[in-house]
C-alpha cells in the first residue's frame, strides 16, 4: 500500500474516532480543525463515510451525526 493510502486510512480513523467520542453532532470545520486537516480533505473523508452508512450529513448545516446501525462501534 502506498504511503498516501496509508495516511488517508490513519485520517479516516482519526475521524471516526472524533465522531465516535463525541456520540452527537459535529460540524465538518470542527472536525476539519481537530484532525489539523484541511476542509476539503475532511469533506472527502466524510463523503465516503457517509457511502458506507458510518455517518449521516445535514447538508445546509454541514452537521455529521454517527448513524445507528453502527452504534456499537460508536460506544467503543
Amino acid at each position: 500500500m502506498a504511503p498516501e493510502n496509508v495516511n488517508t486510512a490513519l485520517r479516516t480513523l482519526d475521524l471516526l474516532e472524533v465522531v465516535a467520542r463525541l456520540q452527537g453532532p459535529i460540524y465538518l470545520a470542527e472536525i476539519a480543525k481537530i484532525l489539523g486537516s484541511p476542509t476539503s480533505s475532511t469533506h472527502s473523508l466524510v463523503k465516503t463515510l457517509r457511502q458506507r452508512g458510518y455517518v449521516y450529513i445535514l447538508e445546509d448545516r454541514e452537521l455529521i451525526f454517527p448513524t445507528k446501525e453502527y452504534s456499537p462501534f460508536w460506544n467503543l
